[in-house]
């Protein structure tokens, strides 16, 4: 029974390893407003345009986000590129009053998801407090990803997707075989 519990534990980590999920909360950029640019350069090898701030509840007033404090907005459309590439899927919080786009794209500029946000409802168009999750599956690896501007964004997540994955199916499947060959046998050697 031991050896088949260390050889469930191996492959739920050998599972785990292989899905990358980066989530940028944008939290750690001490003075804001300041340009994004490399901040996750160093750790993740993604880059922001450097028209892009992050801002906090000092220099901009909003509420509700996701994560407290730091979010980041353009005035315009904006990329975030990660050279090394995600798969899977896109995932970020968002609150504007207007329609915008967030695209996904490849080494060679195909498409690989593309959405238009519409507006979050915010109760004060000069004070966004409402927020909408969104998630972009895809097929592929995604080099950059343009976002629209005039929008507030926060936890984006790189490679995660908020359905079941194979990954995650997999290890149900196998979390349910465990279960079941568990069960069997305690019955087994209390029956017997």
């Amino acid at each position: 029974m031991k050896k088949l519990l260390t050889l469930f534990l191996l492959l739920f980590t050998m599972l785990e390893a292989k899905s990358e999920h980066i989530l940028l909360d944008f939290e750690g950029i001490n003075s804001t407003p300041s340009p994004v640019g490399g901040f996750y350069d160093a750790k993740y090898g993604i880059i922001f345009d450097d028209h892009v701030g992050a801002y906090n509840h000092s220099d901009y007033v909003f509420s509700n986000e996701p994560s407290s404090e730091t979010m980041i907005f353009s005035f315009s459309t904006f990329s975030m590129t990660k050279s090394s590439g995600f798969t899977n899927a896109l995932s970020f919080y968002y609150s504007n009053n207007t329609s915008t786009s967030v695209t996904i794209f490849d080494a060679s500029n195909n498409i690989l998801s593309s959405v238009t946000i519409g507006s979050t409802g915010n109760t004060d168009p000069n004070a966004p407090n409402s927020w909408k999750h969104i998630s972009l599956p895809f097929n592929g690896n995604a080099i950059h990803v343009e976002f629209g501007g005039n929008t507030l964004y926060d936890n984006i997540r790189l490679g995660s997707v908020d359905v079941l994955t194979l990954s995650d199916a997999l290890k149900l499947l196998l979390g349910l075989l465990l279960a079941f060959i568990s069960i069997k046998h305690l019955y087994q050697k209390k029956y017997v």
